[in-house]
């Protein structure tokens, strides 16, 4: 489920650091209130990748972390009501 004022099936990547998404977002918006950037939401996207350093994380498979997402997991499936 998306979350509230998202097109359906849009979600973010969480960004754990560098400028907060949601001022740059902000700033983003502004200069194109005023007329300072042309283009929609796909330009104003890409303006934002261009001037920040993303970095994605995935879990990895090594066997401490393995262990790790298996604990966790089987904790969410328990409070999901789910057999894992």
């Amino acid at each position: 489920m998306s979350p509230p004022g998202r097109p359906k099936g849009e979600y973010r990547r969480a960004q754990p650091e560098g400028p907060p998404v949601s001022a740059l977002g902000n700033l983003l918006v502004a200069a194109r209130a005023i007329g300072h950037i042309d283009g929609g939401l796909d330009q104003l996207r890409m303006i934002a990748a261009a001037s920040s350093d993303l970095t994605h994380y995935q879990p990895t498979n090594s066997p401490n972390n393995t262990s790790t997402w298996h604990d966790a997991a089987q904790r969410l499936n328990s409070l999901t009501n789910q057999k894992g």
